[in-house]
């Protein structure tokens, strides 16, 4: 409370955020989305080299990058995953989930690759044929302008999310 009164300006990166740091006492607010590095996540066009690791994945590929942390919904994984099962999943990024850790034990069209380096992920992006946002629709998530959705377009990729109203 202290802060948005003696803050010369509060920023917010989504609708939710602003009406909240408007209900403050705030001098000034401004509405800042977030945003991807276009040029590092446009060479997914160029013809990149495949990393070894999904060389091996049989396509199409749909894929996700990111934290798969509790906001990474797991049931609609699963349902993806027996509706697809001509399709591989592959899910980049440390996985704090313990469901889709399941998950991929359960179903042989789940990859878990683990943490890639920010500069790899424009070769992987170029075999994803689709890209996924499956996040649950929580208070967290309400408040969150994904960047990946930046990446993923500056890719050229099409994209399947859940209704996430940054997204809408």
């Amino acid at each position: 409370e202290i802060l948005f009164e003696k803050s010369e300006m509060v920023i917010a990166s989504s609708d939710l955020l602003l009406k909240k740091v408007k209900n403050k006492n705030a001098k000034k607010s401004l509405m800042l989305k977030n945003a991807g590095d276009f040029d590092h996540f446009n060479k997914a066009f160029s013809k990149l080299e495949i990393p070894r690791d999904i060389k091996k994945i049989k396509k199409p590929i749909i894929g996700y990058y990111g934290a798969i942390a509790k906001w990474f919904d797991a049931n609609l994984l699963e349902k993806l995953l027996k509706d697809h099962i001509d399709k591989s999943f592959v899910l980049i990024g440390r996985i704090d989930n313990h469901d889709v850790e399941y998950l991929s034990r359960k179903y042989k069209n789940l990859h878990l690759f683990g943490e890639k380096k920010y500069s790899e992920l424009p070769n992987y992006l170029e075999q994803f044929d689709v890209c996924l946002i499956p996040f649950v629709i929580n208070d967290l998530i309400r408040a969150t302008n994904p960047v990946k959705i930046y990446e993923y377009f500056a890719a050229g990729k099409p994209v399947v999310a859940t209704k996430i109203p940054e997204l809408e």
